[in-house]
């Protein structure tokens, strides 16, 4: 055995030096059995730097593990949360003829022309119900933060008209076809004009194809009529086929609104007001002297003098050209 000098611990043969302080070692004499249960062991050596460095990574995975599946539960909450609340989207309802009630799933939601907002997105059940007219029901898909817009034509019930009224109707049809040979399409005068004689007719036949498509293709020659002199710029003309428009869609919000943004225009518009009034007082004299006094034709003196009354509503010279014009066509009939 052999003895450090320095700490005193005591170490085998082998060891030539101190493992704790580094001395050389000295040869040490046999001890006593006594002294031999008293010498001190030696401290245990520390474990090795491998072992303490794999369970520090072991613990740091872990931990990392850890964060990682709490960052994934996260995300998923979020993202079935934002899959799965409830989204919605708007719907749009009009109906040709206007007025059809609207009911959404079973549940009465209004009258159109009908705008829904915050209507659920997915499938709809949409029922239009009118009086003399067949039930419309659709499924329509709304789609999320979007407006899905749709116009239906109604159809009409097919009534059992009597022998009285399939001649009544015969008769008003005759007199629609004189009305479109002298190409007279709407009022003046009110009681003969191709849209008069068409709701006459509607208004025994609701379903009547003849009368119906007559209509149709009034409207579209007005609206075009209407649009192109809103294009132009011609606000006095624009207003005149859009209040023809008016009278073919009495409950359309967006013709009266048109309306409304052409007045403003004309408002805006008149400044030169004298020169206008010469030159549509000009018109008029023109058209009485070469016999063109009501529409259809081509600068007829009625627009003219309704012209005038628009930029001057106190217009004398207006107001005796009216009296004019009763005379004269009052003397043309005589004739």
């Amino acid at each position: 055995m052999r003895e450090c000098p320095k700490c005193g611990n005591v170490y085998p043969d082998p060891f030539q030096f101190c493992p704790v302080d580094g001395g050389e070692l000295q040869d040490q004499a046999e001890p006593t059995s006594d002294a031999a249960e008293l010498v001190p062991l030696s401290p245990a050596p520390p474990p090795p730097a491998e072992d303490r460095a794999s369970i520090s990574v072991r613990t740091l995975m872990a931990g990392f593990g850890i964060l990682l599946l709490m960052g994934v539960v996260t995300f998923t909450s979020v993202f079935l949360y934002q899959y799965w609340k409830p989204k919605y989207g708007s719907l749009i309802v009009k109906t040709s003829p206007p007025g059809a009630v609207i009911f959404v799933d079973g549940k009465q939601r209004g009258i159109t022309p009908l705008t829904i907002g915050e209507l659920r997105s997915g499938g709809h059940q949409i029922k239009a119900v009118k009086e003399g007219y067949k039930d419309l029901v659709q499924q329509l898909e709304v789609i999320p933060y979007a407006t899905e817009n749709v116009h239906w034509n109604l159809d009409p019930l097919i009534p059992q008209l009597s022998n009285e009224q399939l001649a009544e109707v015969e008769s008003w049809r005759k007199k629609l076809d004189g009305a479109q040979k002298e190409n007279i399409l709407l009022p003046p005068p009110d009681d003969y004009n191709v849209l008069y004689f068409a709701n006459k007719i509607l208004a025994i036949d609701p379903a009547n194809a003849f009368a119906l498509e007559v209509k149709s293709k009034l409207a579209e020659s007005v609206r075009h009529s209407a649009d192109l002199a809103y294009a132009r710029e011609d606000w006095l003309e624009a207003e005149k086929q859009y209040k023809n428009l008016a009278l073919l869609f009495p409950d359309d919000i967006s013709i009266n609104e048109r309306l409304t943004d052409i007045a403003a225009k004309i408002d805006v518009s008149v400044k030169d007001r004298e020169q206008q009034i010469a030159e549509w007082k000009t018109k008029a004299e023109t058209a009485f002297s070469t016999g063109n006094l009501l529409p259809p034709a081509k600068d007829n003196a009625l627009d003219a003098i309704r012209t005038v009354q628009r930029l001057d509503r106190k217009s004398d010279y207006a107001r005796k050209a009216l009296v004019q014009l009763k005379e004269t066509l009052q003397n043309r009939g005589d004739t």
